[in-house]
């Protein structure tokens, strides 16, 4: 199948699954439901392509596969730290849009993010044009550590996080131990990781260099839109985060200490 036809199916494919989440999030309430399908969407476009064009390579098998555990692991996250509770970002956007905050998360959060989640998307998707992949090469090893790195890294930010903020003394506390004593951001560190992984899977391919788009443009938006500036944003009168600020760097892990940990 064409590569515009492609793009045109998972398109739809993603706007429809953001609508379906939509729909749940006016009768349960929760935006944050929209997480969830970004969570969730990138493995479900990337199958949609991959049937349609008859997939089914060893890269094809195998970024399938990643998609699959990344989006589980955010979306099961997701739904046990929101479950009873409102995501911080969407709740001011709730109380700044009040009555029509329905219509315009539909316009401006649910339809942005399912676009959004296709540009991400493009390298893995334009990968399932090329009917046959190449065998395993090294490229492909060091890829496959990167992501496992990246996901190991992310999965073990995020359960940490999350066992510190279940106390309900720790809630207006700020948690600079384990992997956040390295960096204000570790989870987001480790899902540019695994998307740099699926660029280095997808280069030998043809048009393979589009995948270039998905490394750039999620860390562009987890460093300056949706993830560490709310976050500084709502944190940056915070005493103890000031302090935090001065010893933590923001995303990249101080490598210097993390080396003299081991090696001390």
């Amino acid at each position: 199948m064409q590569i515009i036809a492609t793009f045109t199916i998972a398109t739809l494919t993603s706007i429809l699954y953001f609508t379906i989440f939509w729909t749940l999030s006016i009768k349960f309430k929760k935006t944050w439901l929209a997480d969830v399908a970004w969570a969730t969407g990138f493995f479900v476009t990337y199958l949609v392509a991959y049937l349609i064009n008859n997939s089914g390579g060893f890269k094809h098998n195998l970024i399938l596969i990643l998609l699959f555990f990344w989006g589980t692991r955010l979306a099961i996250y997701l739904l046990l730290k929101n479950i009873n509770k409102e995501d911080f970002r969407y709740q001011k956007l709730k109380d700044k849009w009040s009555n029509n905050w329905a219509k315009k998360s539909y316009l401006m959060v649910f339809v942005p993010q399912a676009l959004m989640l296709i540009v991400i998307n493009s390298g893995a998707i334009i990968s399932t044009y090329t009917s046959r992949t190449p065998q395993i090469s090294w490229l492909d090893y060091i890829a496959t550590t990167v992501w496992i790195l990246g996901f190991l890294i992310e999965s073990i930010a995020d359960l940490q996080m999350f066992q510190f903020k279940s106390h309900s003394y720790n809630q207006n506390r700020i948690y600079t131990k384990g992997l956040w004593k390295y960096s204000r951001h570790p989870n987001y560190f480790g899902e540019c990781l695994m998307w740099i992984a699926i660029f280095l899977l997808v280069l030998p391919l043809q048009f393979g260099i589009v995948g270039v788009i998905s490394p750039i443009v999620i860390t562009f938006f987890l460093l300056k839109v949706t993830g560490v500036t709310p976050v500084e944003n709502k944190l940056k009168d915070n005493p103890e985060y000031a302090e935090y600020i001065q010893k933590t760097p923001v995303f990249l892990p101080n490598v210097r200490q993390i080396v003299k940990k081991f090696y001390r």
